[in-house]
C-alpha cells in the first residue's frame, strides 16, 4: 500500500512539471504566407510583408518589404538586394503604368552579411504615401528602379498580368 501511495504521489509531481508549448496556428499560417508579425510591446503590433520582385532565371532578385504601420499617411517600404558587393541605394523609383514616382532614401544603406556566405544584404527604406499604394492596387504594370552606386537596377513588381510575390502579398495586406 505504501508503494502505491509513493508511486501515485510521484506521478502527481511529474505531471505538474510537464508543460506543452502553445502554438498559435494563425501566426504559423501568416508566416507561411510571407507575413511577419513583430510585437515591440504588448501595446504596439506591426505587420510587415516581404516578397521578391519578378526576375529572369539566373538574375539576382531583390525583395520588397512594406511595414503596414501607417505614419503620417505614409508607409515604410524597404528594398533588399542580395549580392557579393555592397550596393549604396540612394533613391527608389516606381513606374506605375508609365508614370514615374521617385522617393529618396530616408537614411544610409544598411549592410548585413548573411551567415556562412559571402552574400551581403544591402537595404534601404523610403516613405511611400498611401495614395501611391492605392495606385498599385489598380495598376497594370509596376516597375521598381533602384538608383545605386553601380547604376540603375530595374525589376517588375507587376508586368502583363504576371504578378510577383511582393505584389501578391501587397494585395493580401492592403485594404
Amino acid at each position: 500500500m505504501k508503494n502505491y501511495l509513493v508511486l501515485g504521489f510521484t506521478l502527481l509531481l511529474l505531471t505538474g512539471c510537464i508543460t506543452v508549448p502553445k502554438n498559435k496556428p494563425e501566426t504559423r499560417t501568416l508566416k507561411l504566407n510571407g507575413v511577419n508579425t513583430v510585437e515591440n510591446s504588448k501595446v504596439i503590433q506591426r505587420t510587415i510583408t516581404r516578397g521578391q520582385l519578378l526576375c529572369e532565371a539566373g538574375q539576382k532578385c531583390p525583395e520588397l518589404a512594406i511595414d503596414w504601420q501607417k505614419n503620417k499617411g505614409e508607409y515604410a517600404l524597404s528594398l533588399h538586394s542580395y549580392d557579393q558587393q555592397q550596393l549604396d541605394m540612394n533613391e527608389i523609383s516606381f513606374v506605375i503604368d508609365g508614370k514615374v514616382l521617385s522617393y529618396p532614401a530616408i537614411g544610409q544603406t544598411n549592410y548585413r552579411r548573411l551567415d556562412n556566405s559571402n552574400v551581403i544584404d544591402s537595404s534601404n527604406t523610403v516613405m511611400i504615401p498611401d495614395a501611391v499604394l492605392k495606385q498599385f492596387r489598380d495598376a497594370k504594370n509596376i516597375a521598381v528602379i533602384m538608383n545605386t552606386n553601380q547604376g540603375e537596377i530595374a525589376h517588375y513588381m507587376l508586368k502583363n498580368q504576371k504578378s510577383s510575390d511582393a505584389y501578391r502579398l501587397f494585395l493580401r495586406a492592403y485594404s
